[in-house]
């Protein structure tokens, strides 16, 4: 039922490597095929983003990572779920000066970096849940903390460290230290 559903959304043979559960043992046939249309989905969803060319770079990497990190048995892969968190945050973004690197944590959740400069780095991780967490480091200052992402807009904290970090438009806003 599945497949005829489906395959017309992207060849089989189109998706590339299999990022969930491809290869492993003890994997159902179904368990394979749900994993090949969550793919298509994620590509279809991500390539039809013409107007998002950043987009598009940050859901290739993180593709690519998916990929690489299959054959690592330590390395949990994220899940349909989660890809789709990650793409929500992507496209939640204000208009920002630069895209961030997409890497995976041990854990299956997504790490999506910006790497300033060696003093001056933002990292947010976001797993299936709607917390998302972040760490920052910013010449002498640096911090961690949580944030409930709602699928739509950016928590006003993340917001705000975005823009101090100069990676929007908006002008930063006076932080009380």
């Amino acid at each position: 039922m599945l497949e005829t559903i489906f395959l017309g959304l992207m060849p089989m043979a189109a998706t590339g490597p299999v990022f969930l559960a491809g290869g492993r043992s003890a994997i159902s046939p179904e368990a394979h095929l749900i994993d090949e249309v969550s793919i298509a989905l994620f590509e279809k969803r991500s390539s039809s983003m013409a107007l998002s060319g950043g987009i598009n770079g940050v859901a290739s990497q993180l593709m690519d990572a998916i990929g690489e990190a299959e054959s690592d048995p330590d390395q949990a892969l994220p899940s349909f779920v989660t890809r789709t968190r990650v793409l929500d945050f992507l496209h939640a973004l204000p208009r920002v000066t630069e895209m961030p690197e997409a890497t995976l944590d041990p854990d299956g959740e997504v790490a999506l970096d910006w790497m300033i400069s060696r003093s001056r780095i933002l990292s947010i991780s976001i797993g299936e849940s709607s917390r998302i967490s972040y760490a920052w480091h910013d010449g002498m200052g640096r911090g961690h903390a949580t944030a409930n992402f709602d699928g739509r807009s950016l928590p006003p904290q993340l917001l705000a460290l975005l823009t101090e970090f100069g990676l929007t438009n908006a002008p930063p806003a006076v932080r009380a230290a």
